[in-house]
């Protein structure tokens, strides 16, 4: 039988962006470190989103033809940090949910810093 957290969890999984939120602080709380996942995977998931994932974007928007400031937009996005929604999902499939919490909290603390720096260099590259 699951636990009142577990079912309040799913709950509040389904009932919008702010309930979601809600449901990833406790699924954190739970946790009994900062880092659940561990250093070498959360390094990982960094160099794939802040590194790999605007790579790829850059090479397949180069590759369809976008140019300018579409194709600065389409880097950038590739950039921005993962979705609360994707921990949600990920806590409700039984997933990895404690990787997709860690890369959604440190995501959010560095992807401004990279943004900007992003942008600064695709505006003399591009």
């Amino acid at each position: 039988m699951p636990s009142i957290i577990e079912e309040s969890i799913l709950i509040m999984s389904k009932a919008g962006t702010g309930t979601a939120m809600f449901s990833m602080g406790m699924f954190m709380a739970q946790q009994e470190k900062l880092i659940a996942c561990g250093t070498s995977l959360t390094l990982f998931g960094m160099v794939l989103r802040f590194i790999a994932g605007p790579a790829a974007m850059a090479i397949g928007a180069i590759v369809v033809g976008l140019r300018g400031d579409i194709l600065r937009i389409a880097i950038i996005q590739a950039a921005v940090p993962q979705s609360i929604t994707s921990f949600i999902f990920a806590k409700e499939y039984g997933l990895h949910a404690e990787v997709l919490s860690t890369a959604v909290i440190f995501g959010m603390m560095v992807s401004l810093p990279i943004l900007i720096a992003y942008y600064a260099v695709l505006e003399l590259l591009f």
